[in-house]
């Protein structure tokens, strides 16, 4: 199926009918709260969305919004089963994969709670760069919204941060065209929160 940047794959909360493998373009897979939505994943070809869920309640524990023009391909959910139920090496696949994003998840949660808003912007920054777009100079896809949703953060914070990082000489942004100056310094950011 295709869909156009902004439109809903999928709602938090609807069944889990289908296990949707991500072909073309970029995703965003965030939990939705009454404050405030938090991106946990950008999800970009070729990878599976989907998880929670599956085995246990059999609803989307998430949403999935297109960020860019997007194709996917979607299998009906027992078949999937069957496909995990008959193919061990298929299966111990896809447990490591969740079990990978379980991790990522975990350390994400770790970061929001122990981080000032300059170590979560610096380490989102760096996500974005080394996970998502596989460069120090990326032209965003994101608004400035979910900029903020990524890093938990408030958009206000969020542009405070960014332009104190500009000021500094740690990242050159203009709209949406980041380069990441000073690599260094902002993973030092990062780590120590």
């Amino acid at each position: 199926m295709a869909y156009k940047k902004g439109e809903m794959i999928y709602k938090q909360g609807t069944s889990y009918t289908h296990m949707i493998s991500l072909t073309s373009g970029m995703v965003k897979l965030y939990m939705e709260t009454r404050k405030k939505n938090l991106i946990f994943r950008i999800a970009k070809p070729v990878q599976l969305i989907g998880g929670p869920g599956i085995y246990t309640s059999e609803k989307r524990h998430n949403s999935a919004v297109a960020i860019t023009d997007v194709t996917t391909c979607y299998l009906e959910i027992n078949r999937f089963k069957h496909v995990i139920h008959e193919n061990p090496i298929f299966a111990e696949g896809f447990l490591k994969l969740v079990s990978q994003r379980y991790e990522n998840v975990l350390e994400r949660l770790l970061s929001m709670s122990q981080k000032q808003a300059p170590g979560l912007v610096a380490e989102g920054l760096l996500s974005l760069s080394l996970n998502t777009y596989d460069s120090h100079s990326f032209i965003s896809d994101l608004s400035r919204q979910d900029l903020a949703d990524f890093c938990g953060l408030t958009k206000e914070s969020l542009i405070r941060v960014l332009k104190a990082f500009k000021d500094a000489g740690y990242i050159s942004v203009n709209e949406d065209d980041f380069v990441i100056l000073d690599g260094d310094v902002l993973t030092r950011i990062s780590e120590l929160g």
